[in-house]
């Protein structure tokens, strides 16, 4: 294998990663199968994971399994209407596979590939696109697929592209010229434990995801939060004053694609309050509301496809009866208390998002959302400094977080969800099955932890272990440039974490900015405007 196959290497380790049952949820047992002289062990394995999975998978009802993508091209196919090209592909599905696995995958499906293992990716099925307007998905990502004979399970088909994957390179975890090979052997074995999928909850079963896939054409997708006040701009070196009669106009002209006004603080967990709906009548004389049918006509006269979002701030585990943690917040005594919070909330944010006409959620978990948080490097409230979240936090938070995602969607039929926060908390299964859209925290704000954080690498535990891959779509959360906690230029920062987003820019769906201040009028101390950071983040998409 040639001496830089690290990136391909990775890519098949993502494969690896996924356990028997983590991406088709598997029952304990299985009764009527049938068995004759034809029957061998991988035919049983396949139609086992078929049956047990024909219901969990999304589009319940519907047929159809998860899958890997190993390799995809596109070829012509003769049919009676005549020659077409259809996407092609090797997959895998995990809970039928009895085949060893690449130990290398080609890069971009470039099928002149030397690193890909391509004696082993060709032992896999072909499967053949069900139409010519399905995507081509790339190594890693994860499909839907289904058989034609479902019976033999023959003829192959793939039915559509879930989720595209996000994946750090190792280049920045290896500098070959200089790590031996017992640091590299060291990294390897790491390695193969970065990720955990467990199960999700076994009680709760994901509720369908109604809205499509983001339109990978749209990329970069960039929005703001808004914060939950407005207040008047005022030309000072930092204010947090946003506001003048022409704000929203800005907005439109200088490429944001959406804003998103702030629902609920912790307490909507604890007795369903919600944030006022009049704290913008002070400076427009409109409910908020009113100021979203004012926004989305003045903004969409200028693009025809802009959009306003709902944020909050989590507080499912905050307002328990268990332990004090932190200060005020109090964790729940148990599953059924965090139960209660999570069912509580996501019922206040949906009749509150119903009644708004709202159907994007950015879901803020944080300290309050979840236990064993991380927090930030050199944050004062940081409760793990260099650790990570146990398992014990983790199977609380799984618990609640697909509490919350499932009742939420329940109250607001077709809602895309976001989980905005770190994801280290929950298990990755959870956040693929549960959330539609990831947004990672790029905090603090300095240029070294920005490099760290898009290449990688645990804000809060410096062990050099990679919290990515996740294969959903991603949408970094970058700063505004007047909030955070600055240490060193903020000009260098910025040309930092934009550098990164170029870097990484193939797996990055879009940003978004928390949140909306002052620099949506003037720059501060190197650091651009909002219009000036779009145009330069967009830029950077379109550079060949």
């Amino acid at each position: 294998m040639a001496d830089d196959c690290s990136f391909q290497i990775l890519l098949a380790r993502q494969i690896a990663s996924y356990a028997y049952g983590d991406l088709n949820p598997m029952i304990k047992s299985e009764f009527g199968m049938k068995y004759n002289e034809l029957t061998t062990y991988q035919t049983v394995q396949m139609k086992r994971a078929y049956h047990s999975a024909e219901s969990s998978v999304a589009g319940s009802g519907q047929g159809g399994m998860k899958a890997l993508v190993l390799y995809a091209w596109k070829e012509k196919i003769y049919l009676s209407s005549g020659p077409q090209t259809r996407v092609h592909m090797k997959a895998v599905i995990p809970e039928q596979n009895d085949l060893p696995l690449p130990s290398a995958l080609a890069t971009d499906n470039d099928p002149h590939d030397k690193c890909a293992d391509w004696s082993i990716i060709n032992l896999y099925p072909t499967f053949i696109a069900e139409s010519e307007d399905l995507p081509l998905p790339k190594p890693a990502d994860i499909i839907k697929v289904d058989f034609g004979n479902r019976n033999q399970l023959r003829d192959p088909v793939y039915l559509g592209l879930i989720s595209s994957t996000v994946l750090i390179s190792e280049d920045n975890l290896i500098n070959r010229n200089k790590v031996g090979k017992d640091c590299k052997d060291a990294l390897n074995k790491d390695m193969d434990k970065v990720i955990d999928h467990k199960s999700a909850p076994e009680d709760i079963k994901p509720a369908p995801k109604e809205k499509p896939p983001p339109d990978p054409n749209k990329k970069p997708f960039i929005g703001i939060y808004i914060p939950p006040y407005y207040k008047k701009y005022a030309k000072k070196n930092r204010e947090t004053g946003f506001w003048t009669p022409d704000w929203i106009e800005k907005v439109a002209h200088a490429g944001v694609n959406y804003i998103s006004f702030k629902l609920n603080g912790t307490t909507a967990a604890k007795n369903g309050t919600m944030i006022t709906d009049t704290y913008t009548k002070d400076l427009t004389g409109r409910t908020v509301k009113e100021e979203i049918s004012h926004i989305l006509k003045t903004a969409r006269a200028i693009n025809p496809e802009f959009e306003v979002h709902a944020w909050g701030q989590s507080g499912i585990q905050r307002h328990g009866s268990g332990k004090v943690e932190h200060g005020n917040i109090r964790r729940p005594r148990n599953e059924k208390e965090a139960q209660e919070m999570a069912i509580r909330e996501a019922q206040a944010v949906g009749q509150r998002m119903n009644t708004l006409g709202l159907s994007e959620y950015h879901f803020g978990p944080l300290t309050s959302g979840v236990q064993g948080y991380p927090g930030h490097i050199g944050f004062g409230a940081n409760p793990l400094p260099g650790r990570r979240t146990g398992e014990n936090s983790m199977a609380i938070n799984d618990y609640a977080v697909s509490t919350f995602s499932n009742e939420l969607r329940k109250q607001v039929p077709g809602v895309r969800i976001w989980y905005n926060g770190f994801i280290e908390c929950i298990s990755q299964s959870v956040l693929m099955e549960y959330f539609d859209i990831v947004e990672p925290q790029s905090w603090p704000c300095d240029a070294a932890s920005f490099r760290k954080k898009l290449d990688g690498k645990h804000t809060g535990a410096p062990d050099g272990r990679p919290m990515l891959p996740i294969s959903m779509e991603v949408s970094w959360t970058i700063p505004d440039g007047h909030r955070g906690t600055y240490t060193g230029s903020r000009a260098a920062a910025w040309e930092s974490l934009k550098n990164k987003i170029e870097e990484h820019k193939s797996r990055i769906y879009g940003v978004h900015i928390f949140n909306m201040t002052s620099q949506l009028h003037q720059s501060l101390n190197g650091w651009p405007s909002i219009p000036d950071m779009v145009k330069q983040l967009r830029g950077v998409y379109n550079k060949v």
